[in-house]
């Protein structure tokens, strides 16, 4: 088996380099001969869609480009019934007297999913999920653990994780030549296990990532694994994403990451710069340039909220963008009414819910609507700067929720909350990790804002408590 790992460094086009290993690959094989793999289905399709456009081919001819969950799914012959869901969460909560919603994060703490959370951490990677041990009632462990089993058992149900260790314990190859392997550093140690059986009889496996990308070992990434696997490197050198100024930057966290492979790469001369901020009102927002603001918890975006709409700026929190097109629909839908004092039936009918019970027509909307304070003069003032309301290009997330995405300007908010300091000074790679992550976002310019609560991450070292 001839196996070769890819280290591609942000903005170096990894993604871009294994499509053209798979076209290479498809001259040579039939595409039920190859897999695609990656952490995240929008990775898998890439290979897909790139072969349909180039090869005539159908998506019928590719049935392992998918994520491993997928392939566990359809080799067990699985229903989408089957696959326990949020409606099953609700009846085992109410059956266990508890309150779970199968979903997880990094920063969620003494709550009832912690204990789901740990069930499936523990399976895909024991090791990780001995450092939440000491958040946990040990006795109410084992009640969870017990009857959440007994629960799937009763119901003919199964979470993701049992499709892999299905899949694992049938030890049944896939009928595959070649395996290709996206994003590897943010595979679990089950799914590291469940990738040597699916492909245990591959010619040629290609597996691609960047340790220094690894941030999900919270939730089982066996990042130690893929620093050990044994196989050809190749190192991509060029970063099609990253200014000198900003590289040079970030270079300063990849060096107190303990355990690494180091990556001799280059950025870009062209504009761009690290600039350090106090305060948000520090920064010049340019409308025609994209923007990204970053914190490590979400708790501290609350204040980039506040200041993006005291400035009457649309932008996009967590994937949902801060107006509605119904919104403004309703708004020109009054303003056309009250102009023409023409209105019919169902526009009378759409109006009234959102209007208060005193409103005066001859009013302008924002006197007239029902809708809280903070709202109205949000909407009023994008109005009023004539705002183009269908584009958007300011984001505000967190770190993990971003992996993968850039903007011209990227805002770094240092603030951490004491969990994470905790888990800085016990687990320091991780955190570089997480913060590299975040600073090599920017394609143009990164702006530091210092923190001002009492935890924050310094760069170049020190104390992580506020002074």
């Amino acid at each position: 088996m001839d196996i070769r790992i890819i280290f591609g460094p942000p903005g170096t086009g990894k993604t871009t380099y294994l499509l053209e290993i798979l076209e290479k690959e498809l001259a040579k094989n039939d595409p039920d001969k190859l897999a695609f793999v990656s952490f995240t289905k929008e990775g898998t399709y890439q290979g897909r869609d790139r072969a349909l456009e180039k090869f005539n081919y159908n998506e019928e001819d590719f049935p392992y480009f998918r994520t491993l969950h997928s392939i566990a799914f359809r080799e067990a012959k699985m229903k989408r019934t089957q696959m326990i869901n949020k409606e099953d969460y609700k009846l085992f909560s109410e059956k266990m007297g508890m309150n779970f919603t199968g979903y997880y994060t990094d920063e969620f703490r003494h709550n009832d999913d912690l204990y789901l959370f740990f069930n499936i951490l523990h399976r895909n990677n024991p090791k990780i999920a001995q450092n939440y041990l000491y958040l946990l009632d040990i006795n109410k462990l084992r009640f969870v653990y017990d009857n959440y089993r007994k629960f799937k058992e009763y119901y003919k149900l199964r979470d993701f994780t049992d499709l892999i260790e299905g899949y694992i314990e049938n030890n049944k190859a896939l009928p595959v030549e070649v395996a290709i392997i996206d994003e590897a550093q943010d595979l679990t140690s089950l799914q590291w296990h469940m990738i040597w059986v699916a492909f245990k009889n591959c010619k040629r496996i290609f597996i691609a990532g960047d340790d220094d990308q690894a941030i999900y070992e919270w939730s089982g990434a066996d990042v130690k694994y893929f620093l050990g696997l044994k196989g050809k490197i190749e190192i991509l050198k060029q970063s099609y994403r990253l200014p000198n100024t900003v590289l040079k930057f970030s270079k300063a966290i990849t060096s107190l990451i303990e355990k690494r492979i180091e990556k001799d790469y280059r950025g870009l001369d062209k504009e761009g710069d690290v600039y350090e901020i106090i305060n948000l009102e520090e920064l010049d927002i340019t409308i025609n340039e994209t923007w990204l603001f970053l914190s490590r918890n979400v708790t501290f975006l609350k204040e980039v909220i506040t200041f993006i709409r005291n400035k009457g700026l649309i932008y996009d929190h967590r994937g949902k963008r801060s107006i509605a097109k119904k919104d403004i629909k309703l708004i020109n839908l009054y303003e056309k009414v009250r102009k023409t004092m023409i209105i019919n039936e169902r526009d009378e009918a759409t109006l009234k819910y959102h209007l208060k019970k005193d409103f005066n027509l001859q009013s302008p909307w924002y006197n007239s609507f029902g809708w809280d304070h903070d709202k109205m003069v949000y909407y009023r003032d994008i109005i009023a700067s004539k705002t183009n309301t269908n584009k958007c290009n300011i984001k505000i997330d967190t770190i993990h929720s971003v992996k993968g995405g850039e903007a011209d300007n990227v805002v770094l908010l240092l603030d951490i909350t004491r969990q994470v300091d905790k888990n800085l000074n016990e687990n320091p790679d991780s955190e570089h990790r997480v913060f590299y992550v975040g600073c090599t976002r920017a394609k143009k310019n990164l702006f530091i804002k210092y923190g001002s609560s009492k935890y924050q991450y310094k760069i170049y070292g020190g104390t992580n408590e506020k002074e």
